[in-house]
């Protein structure tokens, strides 16, 4: 009797996690601010609400914590520059002319350098979310009323139902189990993405938006290229391109003048 009683006491905490994860996936967290979005003001807001001693989460595509600019933004596009000027040797033509050049500037070397950095600043990211004990829900938020949203962690299913959200990440199995989640207040800081028109056929190859220019897709610098758009995201590929020998560039506007 004695035997079959030890048995059945420790079997208990085995059932009790059994139960636990079958029940996690309807189980409802609770938070005084959810953040849809982890760019830069959505990160900062979680960050000094859970330094006002709120719980806060953020809800996020789990592949890119940091958003819009840590990803295709700001960090890649600053680190895409800082590569084609040291590797292509313009930053030393002042000293030993313009036909000095250091190597021959491939997509590779560029993109390492990018993902070196863009993982480097996830991961600054990430501590920051954790050391200030935020909680990341990877996936994308649908809002079922007021103060509740679904959580969606399929594309396709992204697109069938409607689903709003961007980046993210977390290393917690609970929260990646979750499908609801209540808050007081919602902060939906999405981010953007470059404008297609429907009548231009961008296939990421031959025609391909500011996106793509960073996308590891992208085998080989193009030799030839049109910038249509004279505005600062443009004027700054062009002006990077064109840097690296053997590569020209014409940018095409409607404006007379080019200005930002």
């Amino acid at each position: 009797m004695l035997g079959l009683w030890t048995a059945a006491t420790r079997a208990a905490p085995l059932r009790r996690r059994l139960f636990s994860s079958a029940t996690l996936k309807h189980q409802v967290a609770a938070y005084d601010l959810v953040v849809i979005g982890s760019g830069p003001s959505a990160t900062q807001c979680a960050l000094e609400s859970a330094k006002q001693g709120k719980r806060v989460a953020i809800v996020d595509k789990k592949t890119r914590l940091g958003g819009v600019c840590v990803h295709t933004g700001t960090i890649p596009s600053k680190t895409f520059r800082e590569a084609v000027l040291h590797l292509s040797g313009y930053r030393h033509h002042g000293f030993y002319g313009k036909s000095y050049s250091m190597k021959t500037v491939t997509i590779e070397d560029i993109l390492y350098r990018v993902q070196r950095v863009v993982s480097s600043e996830e991961d600054v990211v990430r501590a920051q979310l954790k050391a200030a004990r935020v909680d990341v829900i990877p996936g994308f938020a649908r809002f079922e009323n007021q103060h509740e949203i679904s959580i969606i962690r399929d594309d396709a299913d992204v697109k069938k139902n409607g689903a709003v959200g961007a980046n993210g990440s977390s290393s917690n199995s609970n929260l990646d189990s979750l499908s609801r989640v209540k808050a007081d207040k919602f902060l939906v800081a999405c981010g953007t993405r470059p404008a297609h028109n429907p009548l231009v056929p961008i296939d990421g190859k031959v025609i391909i938006d500011s996106d793509q220019i960073l996308s590891r897709d992208m085998h080989q610098l193009p030799r030839s290229l049109i910038v249509v758009g004279a505005g600062v995201i443009g004027m700054e590929y062009a002006s990077m391109v064109n840097v690296v020998p053997g590569h020209s560039v014409t940018v095409v506007d409607g404006r007379p003048d080019v200005s930002f």
